[in-house]
Formats: structure tokens, C-alpha cells, sequence
């Protein structure tokens, strides 16, 4: 748990420890001092961000369509960060501003820096922008670090498991480079699955941890050329039953990270196979594209099917297409919302519904008690009539 949210705990446990106090006798204690919570507030900011202002120092080049920031901020330092976490990219492009969460990809450098790896997604509104048109000195807002994919020994044990696809490997980058310097102990597999030979990112950093023997890895790709001597197709429960060939899955670890239908197939066939729920640290790496293909989808209604969304506060009402998110929409109309992971987790763009429909495309993530509501997280919510919503106060503060 970030320091910020004990703190909010601490605040909320306010009220409830001067009701007790009352109740029992106990005299009333002063409050804080205005000093004191200024200076808490100070220590708290510095340490988790809304957002800073960073420069890009180095571009790498991975593969053909992926690219390496390297990040310093532009004054002090940047904040603490853990091997697997993700920061939040702001953004405008053509008039847009927007963000996506991208992953750090490297551990913390003794020279200051912070390294995202960011692959181009075809039509992507961000992601041509930041692998195409970014350059050396150029300056970006990032939010500070977040996500709970990090290892934590108490938590994960030493026998880990990583299976990734795609881009779904740039978080396990870092990690993976940070447990076999820090950690010998802890026994670590990848089994990762790219389109193409070409297409594997960190090739030769995950092929120099294999030969050091500090990783047992594996790669599939799905379109194999001639003389490919590694695994042929997509991951499947198959596929992950060669990999681990015959280990005791007890006392493992897996952590899994792509598109949602990698970590919809292999957390199921986990399961089945008898792995705690606790012992599977998944994150998806975006939100599905065939929304229309959803069981739920109003049959007959087209992803180009066009609503008016009403506001509360805002006199005009704003258009949003059927087949993209009702957050996209919103940004495209100039509204600053809350947000940092875009796969429905975080509930930063949390927004009530107030009238209408949506198809969400992502279940996990919203909790029961805020559906009861009314509340849907609006990064994964496609309208499916016209809506009127309320949006929460920007928090985060958006630059």
C-alpha cells in the first residue's frame, strides 16, 4: 500500500478514535497543528506525486516497433520506484490530452533515471506519437509509480514464474534483472511468446540472464520462420504444461502479463491445475478490442453507433462512439478525467451513471458495492444508448 493511502487511513480513523474518546471520558486532544500537516503533506508529495516533469535523456531501439525511454526528471529527483511498477504518460497529441500507463522496464539506475518501453500499437493515438515523434530533450508529465506487481518475498516465495506476451514483458524486464542480482536465492523461468522472432523485445538482456543460469527461459512465437527451433503457436494450457514439464506447482509463484486473453487463459488453466489465487499476480497490458464480440453486446448495434453523453455541470452534451471507451470520448471532448492503469483496476476514472447502459469490456477490477452505486470505471465502459454521467473530481491532478 502507497504511503498516501495509510495516510488517508489514518485520516478517516480521525473521527472514529475522538468518538471514543468522547464516549469514554478521555479528554479531547488538540488538533494537529496546521504546520505539522502541511510538513506530513510535504513528505507525502515528495515521496508519491501526482505527477513530475521528466526530459527524455536516451532512445533505445528494441525492435522494429518498440522503443526505450530513457527518463530523468527535469529537476531533483524522481521518485522511489519498484522493479514492476508503471508510471502514467500525459500526453497531447493533435489537441487531445491524454494518457496511457506504461511499464518501467528497468530497475532503479545509480544514475537517476527511469527507463519505459513502449511498443507501437497500429492506429494507437499514443503510442505512434511517443514511439514515432519523441525525441532526445523533449519533455513529458508522468504520474509516480504505481502497481502491485512488484515481488515481494513475504508474498511470492523464491520459486517465480513469469509468462508474458508481446509488450506484456517489459514489466518482468526490470524485475527479473533486479531478483538475479539481488536475490540468488529465488529460482526464476519466463516463458514468453512474441508474433515473430524479430518481434522479441529485451532478446539479447533476457538471453544473457539464461546463460549466467540465473533464468530457465522459453520462447513461443506464433509465426514461426524457417529453422525456428523454439515453441510454434500461441501460449495455451498445453504449451505452459511443457514449459513446466512435470514440477510440483506447490510453493510457485506465477506472474502474468498481455493482452486480457493471456491472462484470461492461463489464470484459468492455473486454476484448474489447483494454484491458489494468491499464488497468480496477473496484469493486463490494455483492455480487449472485439468489444462487439462480448455475449452481452446488443445484437445488431454497430461499434460506430454514435451517443450523446450529458454531463453534470456541463451544458452540451458530448458524442461517444459505441466501440470505443466512454473515456476516450471524454478526452476527445477536452474533459480532464483521473486515470492510470486503462484496464479497468484502478478505479482512478471511476464515474457514476446516473442514466443509461454500458458494456463493460474488462469485469474484473469494479468492486460489487460500487456497481451497486451506480459507479462504472469509465476506461473500459462502452455506451450502448445515450448517458448521463457524473465525473469525480480530477484526482490525481492531470497537467
Amino acid at each position: 500500500m502507497r504511503l498516501r493511502s495509510y495516510l488517508r487511513l489514518l485520516e478517516d480513523a480521525r473521527p472514529v478514535v475522538r468518538t471514543l474518546r468522547q464516549a469514554y471520558g478521555t479528554p479531547q486532544p488538540s488538533e494537529t497543528p496546521p504546520y505539522e500537516r502541511e510538513q506530513a503533506r510535504q513528505v507525502t508529495d515528495r515521496l508519491h506525486p501526482g505527477w513530475i516533469v521528466v526530459r527524455v535523456v536516451r532512445i533505445r531501439v528494441e525492435t522494429l516497433c518498440t522503443r526505450t525511454l530513457v527518463l530523468k526528471a527535469r529537476r531533483g529527483a524522481l521518485p522511489a520506484f519498484a522493479p514492476g511498477q508503471y508510471v502514467n504518460v500525459f500526453v497531447e497529441v493533435r489537441g487531445v490530452r491524454t494518457s496511457r500507463p506504461m511499464s518501467i522496464s528497468a530497475p532503479p539506475r545509480a544514475d537517476g533515471t527511469m527507463e519505459l518501453t513502449i511498443k507501437r500499437k497500429p492506429g494507437g493515438f499514443v503510442s505512434e506519437h511517443l514511439v514515432d515523434h519523441l525525441k532526445v530533450g523533449d519533455a513529458l508529465a508522468v504520474s509516480g509509480p504505481e502497481g502491485d506487481l512488484p515481488f515481494q518475498p513475504a508474498r511470492d516465495g523464491k520459486d517465480l514464474v513469469f509468462i508474458a506476451a508481446g509488450s506484456g514483458v517489459t514489466p518482468f524486464m526490470g524485475m527479473l534483472e533486479d531478483l538475479a542480482r539481488r536475490w540468488p536465492e529465488v529460482r526464476l523461468a519466463l516463458l514468453y511468446g512474441s508474433r515473430t522472432a524479430e518481434a522479441i523485445i529485451f532478446r539479447d538482456r533476457l538471453e544473457a540472464l539464461a546463460r549466467r543460469g540465473r533464468l530457465r527461459l522459453r520462447h513461443a512465437v506464433s509465426r514461426p520462420s524457417l529453422g525456428w527451433a523454439g515453441e510454434r503457436g500461441r501460449i495455451d494450457p498445453p504449451m505452459l504444461r511443457r514449459f513446466l514439464h512435470g514440477e510440483s506447482l506447490d510453493g510457485k509463484t506465477f506472474f502474468v502479463c498481455g493482452p486480457p486473453e493471456l491472462d484470461r487463459t492461463v489464470t484459468r488453466a492455473l486454476e484448474a491445475a489447483g494454484v491458489p489465487g494468491g499464488r497468480i499476480r496477473a496484469e493486463s497490458s490494455g483492455s480487449p478490442e472485439a468489444i462487439t464480440g462480448r455475449s452481452d453486446w446488443p445484437v445488431g448495434l454497430r461499434a460506430n453507433q454514435v451517443f450523446m453523453v450529458r454531463i453534470e455541470g456541463h451544458a452540451a452534451p458530448i458524442a461517444a462512439r459505441a466501440g470505443e471507451p466512454l473515456l476516450s470520448s471524454l478526452e476527445r471532448a477536452g474533459l480532464s478525467v483521473p486515470v492510470l492503469c486503462r484496464s479497468g483496476v484502478c478505479g482512478s476514472c471511476r464515474t457514476r451513471l446516473t442514466e443509461g447502459a454500458v458494456v463493460r469490456s474488462v469485469r474484473a477490477g469494479q468492486r460489487a458495492s460500487e456497481s451497486a452505486a451506480g459507479y462504472i470505471h469509465a476506461c473500459v465502459s462502452h455506451p450502448v444508448s445515450d448517458l448521463r454521467v457524473a465525473l469525480l473530481p480530477a484526482s490525481p491532478r492531470v497537467p
